[in-house]
């Protein structure tokens, strides 16, 4: 059949119409796609931007990144090399096979950890980010878009690296302390224990752990409350096996709080005392024979003690890099940072070349934990020099390079100056010892002289004499024997005074009596002719809180001595209250004392002309000193001596004489 002109346009004009509904068709349908696509990105884009994310779509078929912007729209579009330039090559390689994967459909979302150069970072520096790749296919399940969310976690990142540097501080702290470190639960229990700790109670870690050890089986429930609410000191022993020594231990509980103010842990710092609990037994064992110095060595193994119990600590670390020695406090806040210069300026010269070998060791990076002392040039609160101990462990980074050294400072001093103090009184009581054994020659010369006379004397009884003669031996009999009784009497009040069993009682005592009593008593026995005693009386009431029987005494044996030692002129002896204190002084116009002779008046033995036991200066003074008081003594040979005695106490009644 011919097809007519007519036919022929009808039909050309159908197929228009219908070519041109069905382009229509498909630009509408593109337009409400991409009306469509922009709402979800505006959408998106909203959803995100709280998260500080940052949205790029990778297009498979094209092969090409486009970022998106705030508003949802794709802001620049390029070429896969030109985008890997913001990222590293490792990087750049895992986005690549993560594409893979999620192509191959072994996973549906890719989560990376990715260091990037943000472009919008004018300094372009490398920051750590969290990297989210998605992907979204056709209708018929090809690859279409791969969506990568990145967001910002470099603060993040850093955070958790400072809390590794501080976590690797407090665990190279705990695990190489030189004291016993353990960490306890709020109910008792231990969480944590270092090796030190297990040494100490000679046991392995392991062993210490696996034996639960907790606060309620070694100290009553008491203390473990103090414990949770302030620190403790506490020294015990520690009784671990039957057939081992006990451990003497000291140890510190200090509680730690969250927050919110509730116990989270006890954490507990002990030391074995047992070394210096044996030196000291030792140390008492050698020196048990001295009396004198008995104290004073206690007293200086107690300081030692107090020392060890309060020596402070702090920690230090040294950069081989940058040579400089940093001091934290215990909260690890930095304190100082020096130079190597300037840790110079601080070394006395003893220590210099071992403070210098030991920066070149440090600096050379050696791998062995490093211990040194150091002399500095500084002073303590008093006068003492102080000495540093240095201990320093390495530390190493992931690839087990050495990067710095970590470890602790502690002050020494107080050790240094006890061991020159022991050196001392080691000295002190050989000096000791000595006099000692050159008391008991003079004391048994002494003895034997008035024994020695009494005997022979009274051996001569046996032989015929008048009796003249006899009454001569019975009064040197008598004499003698009255010396001898005198001097063991004056022997055993001294050695009572140098064990301390001469108690001072004060009493409420009228010593304007007093004063004239014990004068006239001290010179009844020995007054001359020629020689006068003028005692001056300025009160009229005077009574003070003194132990009146020792005081006598004393005034008693300065009379008597210058009474002894007077042959013509006249004994002085007056006496005056002045602020708080009792002032007494005797003066005599006798022979004198010899000035080499005066340094040593008050040593034992020490007499002039064989008169007198030569103990009674010397025990007045020691009963002085036990009283509070003073005494001197001023002379000059062939004009007299002066004796002036300080002695505080209170007074209770005060009336003067009236001045004329």
């Amino acid at each position: 059949m011919l097809l007519t002109p007519f036919i022929i346009n009808t039909i050309c004009l159908l197929l228009f119409f219908s070519t041109g509904g069905y382009i229509l068709y498909i630009h509408r349908k593109e337009v409400r796609k991409r009306q469509e696509n922009a709402r979800m990105s505006r959408k998106l884009s909203k959803s995100i931007a709280p998260l500080n994310m940052k949205i790029w779509v990778y297009h498979v078929d094209r092969q090409t990144f486009s970022w998106i912007d705030k508003d949802g729209r794709p802001c620049k579009t390029m070429k896969a090399l030109e985008f890997a330039r913001n990222y590293l090559h490792g990087d750049f390689t895992r986005v690549n096979e993560a594409f893979g994967r999620l192509i191959n459909n072994q996973e549906e979302v890719v989560t990376l950890l990715i260091q990037d150069k943000d472009e919008t970072d004018e300094k372009y520096e490398t920051r750590y980010f969290s990297l989210e790749l998605s992907l979204y296919r056709h209708a018929n399940g090809k690859p279409y878009l791969i969506f990568g969310a990145r967001r910002d976690i470099t603060k993040e990142h850093q955070r958790i690296n400072q809390e590794k540097d501080v976590l690797l501080r407090y665990q190279n702290i705990f695990d190489s302390s030189f004291v016993g470190l353990a960490i306890f639960a709020p109910d008792g229990s231990m969480l944590d224990v270092n090796e030190e700790s297990a040494r100490i109670l000679r046991m392995t870690r392991e062993e210490l752990i696996s034996k639960n050890h907790s606060l309620s089986s070694n100290f009553d429930d008491s203390i473990i409350e103090e414990a949770a609410k302030h620190e403790v000191n506490i020294c015990t022993i520690a009784k671990l096996q039957p057939d081992q020594p006990p451990v003497y231990l000291e140890m510190q509980l200090k509680p730690v709080f969250d927050e919110n103010g509730q116990l989270e842990y006890i954490f507990s710092t002990g030391r074995d005392m047992g070394e210096f609990v044996n030196a000291f037994h030792k140390l008492k064992e050698g020196t048990r024979q001295l009396n004198i110095v008995n104290k004073e060595i206690t007293s200086y193994i107690n300081n030692i003690d107090y020392i060890l119990q309060v020596g402070g600590l702090r920690i230090i670390k040294y950069s081989p890099t940058t040579h400089d020695l940093t001091i934290f406090d215990g909260k690890h806040k930095e304190l100082h940072t020096l130079t190597q210069v300037r840790c110079m300026t601080f070394v006395d010269d003893a220590s210099k070349r071992v403070v210098t070998h030991t920066f070149k060791m440090l600096d050379n990076k050696t791998p062995n934990p490093i211990t040194t002392n150091v002399k500095t040039t500084i002073r303590n609160k008093g006068t003492e020099v102080l000495y540093l101990q240095f201990d320093l462990l390495p530390v190493f980074d992931e690839s087990g390079n050495l990067k710095s050294y970590f470890g602790i400072c502690r002050d020494v001093s107080q050790t240094k100056w006890t061991e020159h103090l022991l050196a001392i009184e080691t000295a002190r009581a050989q000096e000791v010892e000595s006099i000692k054994n050159a008391f008991l020659r003079n004391m048994s010369h002494e003895i034997r002289t008035p024994l020695n006379t009494v005997v022979g004397f009274a051996e001569l009884f046996n032989e015929a004499a008048s009796p003249e003669d006899e009454q001569v031996f019975i009064e040197e009999i008598k004499d003698n024997s009255a010396h001898l009784l005198r001097l063991i009497n004056d022997i055993l009040f001294l050695s009572r005074l140098d064990a301390k069993m001469i108690e001072i009682n004060p009493k409420t005592t009228d010593f304007c009596k007093s004063f004239v009593n014990n004068c006239q008593r001290g010179w009844e026995e020995h007054q001359k002719e020629g020689v006068k005693l003028n005692i001056e009386q300025p009160y009229n009431q005077l009574f003070v809180d003194i132990d009146e029987t020792q005081v006598g005494y004393v005034i008693r044996q300065i009379i008597e001595n210058a009474a002894i030692y007077t042959d013509q002129g006249s004994i002085n002896a007056r006496y005056d209250y002045i602020d708080g204190k009792l002032f007494i002084t005797i003066e005599d116009t006798g022979c004198g004392i010899k000035k080499e002779n005066l340094p040593h008046i008050f040593e034992r033995f020490v007499s002039g002309m064989n008169k007198g036991t030569g103990l009674e200066l010397a025990i007045c003074k020691e009963l002085l000193q036990q009283m509070g008081g003073v005494i001197s003594v001023y002379s000059d040979e062939g004009k007299g001596t002066s004796v002036v005695i300080t002695l505080p106490c209170s007074a209770i009644t005060i009336e003067r004489k009236a001045s004329l």
